[in-house]
């Protein structure tokens, strides 16, 4: 089991350093370290949040960011809500652990089927 610890651990570290990359200002409690980084809580366990972490594609923009997964090779799926207006604009990116773009993993969603099986609207 330490092994699936340590597993959560990177993925706990990884994810709320982006999330506080792409939200809002980091909170209270932070205190800065250097001008592109945040250190987060003063106990047991801190997290570095490290500002423009994330090296987007100029074609693509930030929009409102909902979630951030890791895969096995360390690559960070950041997902948001996408563009309707732009077809082309996709709603996952995909950055390699040190913060470069590696590609796009979807397009944007029109709709997420229920995973329980009850029917939708116009079944």
């Amino acid at each position: 089991m330490p092994q699936t610890t340590a597993s959560r651990r990177r993925f706990v570290t990884t994810a709320l350093a982006a999330s506080a990359a792409l939200a809002a200002p980091a909170t209270s409690h932070a205190s800065r370290r250097f001008s592109n980084e945040t250190i987060i809580d003063k106990g047991k366990y801190q997290y570095l949040a490290v500002n423009n972490f994330a090296q987007l594609n100029d074609k693509y923009s930030w929009q409102t960011t909902h979630n951030v997964a890791l895969d096995s090779a360390g690559n960070l799926y950041v997902i948001h809500e996408g563009r309707r207006d732009l077809k082309d604009h996709p709603s996952i990116f995909v950055f390699h652990p040190a913060g470069k773009f590696i590609r796009l993993s979807s397009q944007v969603f029109d709709f997420i089927e229920s995973f329980d099986g009850a029917s939708q609207p116009g079944d």
